[in-house]
């Protein structure tokens, strides 16, 4: 769990940071896609590592699966408070990309004992 909080925290500040930039910079379509690829990998590859590290084996599932949780817990949140949070149509592309995320943090997680 304390995994989990951390990648929260990590993705509430990112986007505080985005929110700042982008009350200076004028935000682009492309970019606001970009920077929100990005904050899912950034913010799911904690909750893997961490997952992974206090795991007895089996980094790569270990590290998919944690960051899958993280990123339904996310898609979940968001449902709660905003109506449209997430477009379908990019769901599988944020999985995708979190399931990336997660495979590399939990091999890095495992490898870090």
């Amino acid at each position: 769990i304390l995994s989990y909080i951390i990648s929260l925290f990590i993705t509430l500040v990112v986007l505080a940071i985005a929110s700042i930039v982008f009350s200076f910079v004028p935000p682009y379509e492309w970019l606001i896609d970009a920077l929100h690829d990005y904050i899912f990998v950034l913010s799911a590859f904690p909750a893997a590592f961490l997952c992974a590290r206090t795991s007895s084996g089996k980094g790569f599932l270990t590290g998919i699966i944690a960051a899958d949780i993280y990123i339904l817990m996310l898609i979940i949140l968001g449902g709660l408070i905003f109506k449209n949070a997430v477009d379908p149509s990019s769901l599988l592309k944020i999985f995708l990309l979190g399931s990336l995320s997660g495979a590399i943090g939990g091999i890095w997680g495992i490898n870090s004992k």
